[in-house]
């Protein structure tokens, strides 16, 4: 996949995935690097902009279709999340060193681990939605034989 395809892929998944998270509000800019968050293992990261309603989305030029689905769809959920990351970072301020390192393991996982229960959630229900729509094409050519 050349660099403009792999743009235009996440462009349309990004595009999709806010729509079908009811935020539409929000403005994405994408932009690929060679290295996300400084990891070869992360493949995208959004990166939100609570102020002013936008987001970057960082993706790896390694992204692969099959899994580019998912992986938007998942970065997307992080901005569901983002209110509350908010409020717990405030906290952060208020709290002794000790008690800031516990609570931002706690963050991060707890974080990752809803944001990939979302993120399943919804691509099951896409799943469904076209199987759905795939067994009512079959069903009205199946009169129409």
């Amino acid at each position: 996949m050349t660099k403009v395809e792999r743009a235009d892929l996440v462009g349309q998944l990004v595009a999709k995935w806010l729509k079908r998270y009811d935020l539409t509000g929000i403005t994405i800019t994408t932009k690929e690097q060679k290295v996300v968050a400084d990891s070869p293992a992360v493949v995208a990261q959004i990166v939100p902009d609570p102020d002013y309603l936008r987001a970057t989305l960082l993706y790896a030029a390694n992204i692969e279709t099959e899994d580019a689905n998912h992986v938007i769809c998942h970065e997307m959920a992080h901005l569901i999340l983002n209110q509350i990351g908010e409020w717990v970072c405030e906290i952060e301020h208020h709290v002794d060193t000790a008690v800031r390192d516990v609570q931002q393991r706690w963050w991060f996982h707890a974080q990752e681990q809803t944001t990939e229960k979302i993120a399943r959630l919804m691509l099951e229900a896409e799943r469904m939605e076209q199987a759905m729509l795939d067994f009512k094409k079959w069903e009205a050519e199946s009169a129409g034989s």
